[in-house]
């Protein structure tokens, strides 16, 4: 039994890598172990998670933060949806904008693990509409609307014209508040498909670790995300439409292992930190490459290209070029004519 989470981690990254490289249908092989085990979930949500805790107990007297620019544009930049003091937050924000002649709202929902369903309806409950959202709880069997016992703002976020950033990382309660103004007609995302987490789940700590189970789940008009994530309007990858494409077609696991390698080649280079060429064999440059990257991420060293490396890898690429917010300061700059 292991009492921390990060040798649990760290064996099951091994096994994972040693059973995908020495299955002999690999394709086969990682399917199953994408079914079964998601270790870029675990590893990199777990990483998520943490910087938003450690964001949160920097700002608990601010779990909103935000920034306006010309008078015109707000930007929503973080929305902590753990936060204690989430309901204060909003009022602030919406007394800053009642100041303001705002006319667009930009949320960035990015690498947004979720939180606290109650703060998620909260947000959802400063806008004049209803949204549709329905929670069923296992426990009680039976279909609760929680919505209408938001207490509504004096101000409400109907006025302004949303946009809202989305990722691969978008989850839980950040997927509602995403959703819900989507299928409202309130919003429009930019970004990649979210990552389809429409469970209601608390956590029972034991020892070292943290185990979540599912209590209940939510819906938007009958519509579950759950495993299918939100489709954003404005499909657009930080990464390049190449590279967001090979790197879709690994994650559904019909990738050949050579594609595997001409990724990673790829991306270290663009990162700096290879020099060679992409062939797409795994040589003694590439692996050498490899062990210097999960060095200097702080990743468990192994020859495999395991999905916590790939995962790391395109997390970094993504922080080279903002091409999603480049698609909204352009989209703003539009609606501020």
């Amino acid at each position: 039994m292991y009492h921390k989470t990060e040798e649990f981690l760290k064996v099951l990254d091994q096994f994972v890598g040693s059973y995908i490289q020495h299955s002999q249908n690999p394709k086969r092989a990682m399917h199953l172990m994408n079914r079964f085990f998601k270790i870029e979930d675990i590893y990199f949500h777990m990483e998520l998670k943490k910087q938003q805790n450690d964001m949160m107990r920097c700002v608990e007297e601010s779990a909103i933060k935000w920034s306006i620019h010309n008078h015109t544009t707000v930007y929503i930049n973080q929305l902590q949806l753990e936060a204690q003091h989430f309901q204060k937050s909003i009022v602030d924000l919406l007394k800053n904008m009642e100041v303001s002649n705002v006319k667009v709202a930009v949320l960035d929902l990015r690498n947004n693990c979720g939180g606290k369903l109650e703060n998620a309806l909260l947000f959802l409950g400063a806008f004049d509409s209803k949204h549709n959202v329905n929670i069923i709880m296992d426990d009680k069997s039976k279909e609760k609307i929680l919505l209408n016992t938001v207490q509504k703002q004096q101000i409400n976020l109907d006025i302004l014209k949303w946009i809202i950033l989305v990722n691969r990382n978008t989850i839980s309660a950040a997927e509602l508040i995403a959703l819900a103004l989507k299928e409202e007609k309130k919003a429009l995302l930019i970004g990649e498909k979210t990552y389809g987490k429409s469970e209601i789940q608390k956590n029972m700590v034991m020892e070292n670790i943290i185990v979540k189970f599912t209590v209940g789940k939510f819906f938007v008009k009958n519509i579950d995300i759950s495993n299918r994530g939100i489709q954003p309007d404005i499909e657009i990858s930080n990464v390049g439409l190449d590279l967001y494409n090979q790197y879709k077609k690994i994650k559904s696991g019909i990738a050949q292992y050579t594609e595997y390698v001409i990724f990673v080649q790829t991306v270290l280079k663009k990162l700096g930190m290879y020099d060679g060429k992409i062939t797409g064999i795994y040589d003694i440059e590439t692996i050498n490459r490899v062990k210097e990257y999960r060095r200097i991420k702080e990743i468990k060293e192994t020859d495999f290209i395991t999905d916590t490396l790939l995962e790391a890898l395109y997390f970094d690429l993504e922080q080279v070029t903002d091409h999603q917010m480049a698609k909204v300061e352009e989209i703003v700059m539009g609606c501020e004519k």
